[in-house]
């Protein structure tokens, strides 16, 4: 085998090596693309129980103290009760609104 051979064939090795490597990086990026369309779904969904799912519970919370507070107060369960569940159906009323 001549040099010149020998330096063509190093040639067309070095073409298909190249080619496989810009696949390899087409598919790698590819796959990185999905993974980040992947999270960005997962954080839009987090976003979206966040934003509604959250205020419910911080009312919640609120609610909860405010019936410690009566309870501390008052000794009247029942009462206590009913005026959560008011408050709770008053705040349900509200999200319903939006």
């Amino acid at each position: 085998m001549t040099l010149k051979e020998q330096v063509g064939k190093a040639d067309d090795e070095t073409q298909v090596k190249g080619k496989e490597e810009k696949k390899r990086g087409a598919v790698e990026l590819q796959q990185n693309t999905n993974r980040s369309h992947v999270s960005l779904e997962f954080f839009k969904n987090f976003a979206m129980l966040y934003f509604t799912v959250g205020p419910l519970l911080k009312a919640f919370g609120i609610f909860t103290k405010i019936a410690s507070i009566l309870m501390f107060k008052t000794h009247d369960l029942n009462n206590t009760v009913n005026i959560c569940f008011k408050a709770l159906s008053a705040t349900d009323m509200i999200y319903q609104l939006f």
